[in-house]
């Protein structure tokens, strides 16, 4: 990732260039309605996107697009956001950058451990979970 990227809100103007990057407009727009969706940005070019919604009381990151170094960006920038909002933890769907996560100190959630709210959110996919 180059050094001059930087995580900045995501705004309205951002929607149609993240959408090639594979984030949905609707979910976008949600995250946006409540200060929750992040972009990375290489000045003009867009590298990595993340959203998020509370859910049980965690921050639970729904999406998050782009290549494994964005994505971890921005899972990083999840974490100091949940820390900043008192949030007991952060959430997330595992995926291609699970290894990287378990090495950050995520743990997986048995499924039927979860609160209604995180298995609605998780449906079929494993959480993992990081404390806070």
């Amino acid at each position: 990732m180059p050094s001059e990227a930087s995580i900045r809100a995501i705004t309205a103007d951002d929607l149609s260039s993240l959408a090639a990057l594979g984030l949905d407009q609707t979910v976008a727009m949600r995250a946006m309605a409540q200060d929750m969706g992040w972009v990375l940005a290489d000045g003009e070019t867009f590298v990595g996107a993340a959203t998020a919604y509370l859910a049980d009381g965690t921050v639970f990151l729904d999406n998050v697009v782009g290549d494994e170094r964005a994505q971890l960006a921005l899972i990083d920038h999840a974490l100091a956001y949940a820390r900043w909002s008192y949030a007991p933890a952060l959430t997330v769907l595992e995926g291609s950058h699970s290894e990287a996560l378990q090495v950050l100190g995520f743990v997986g959630i048995d499924p039927e451990r979860l609160p209604p709210g995180l298995r609605d959110a998780a449906g079929d996919t494993k959480v993992l979970m990081r404390r806070l």
